[in-house]
């Protein structure tokens, strides 16, 4: 895949989606979109500039009255806190999970990793049990409960 390929990725865990953004998800030129927008059949939400949005859950809501393969899901766990000491494989983790579509922080240390649960509030934790300072089955059962 090109460069230029993956800049014309579309992000599929944000809120609001642009026309072009809808086209490339639905493999529809831009023109069917702003159709259906027209039409009433896809509900968009303006900018202060005009421009139109659509907003995650009403595209899943189109996808599906017209049968359309939905390339992600609406209420996918994007969140995820990597906790592990080790630089290289929080790296390695880090960027494999950003290019899914992750939005990601590391902690190198449970007591980094506690300030940024509660900041971040991760929907996904991946932590290595065998950390020096923590003990990570308690911190695991916390985390549960």
């Amino acid at each position: 895949m090109s460069s230029r390929d993956e800049s014309e990725e579309v992000q599929l865990n944000k809120k609001f989606y642009t026309t072009s953004d809808v086209a490339k998800i639905c493999n529809v030129h831009r023109n069917t979109i702003i159709g259906s927008i027209r039409k009433g059949i896809l509900k968009i939400y303006r900018t202060p500039g005009g421009h139109a949005r659509i907003a995650r859950e009403d595209l899943l809501e189109f996808c599906k009255r017209r049968n359309l393969p939905v390339a992600f899901n609406g209420t996918r766990n994007d969140k995820v806190l990597v906790v592990d000491d080790d630089p290289l494989l929080v790296k390695l983790i880090k960027v494999g999970l950003e290019k899914a579509g992750y939005r990601v922080m590391a902690a190198g240390n449970g007591y980094d990793a506690g300030f940024m649960t509660l900041d971040f509030r991760p929907d996904i934790m991946l932590l290595d049990i065998m950390l020096p300072d923590i003990d990570g089955d308690k911190v695991a059962q916390r985390v549960r409960s």
